[in-house]
């Protein structure tokens, strides 16, 4: 199966749910786990403050990792607030 979209369930070790587990984390949402088990493709998430995106962030990276699709060096994460931009 290709990396690059489509299903990509086919070849998980561990789910979104199963993680959360795993980390001591609370379950994603069934939107939040739309997002982290979407396909290896580029996505945007829009969502408004407090709803949980950078959270869903840092949950797709472990998605990612834990099942093996990329490689903790491959990352770049980036998140912006206004508050942080000062």
């Amino acid at each position: 199966m290709s990396r690059e979209g489509g299903s990509i369930a086919a070849r998980l070790t561990w789910s979104a749910d199963a993680l959360a587990r795993a980390l001591n984390q609370p379950p994603p949402t069934a939107e939040q786990r739309a997002v982290i088990e979407a396909p290896l493709t580029p996505g945007l998430v829009l969502a408004g403050a407090g709803s949980g995106k950078t959270e869903t962030m840092a949950g797709r990276v472990v998605f990612l990792i834990a099942n093996g699709l990329v490689a903790p060096d491959d990352v770049l994460g980036l998140t912006f607030t206004r508050k942080a931009a000062g």
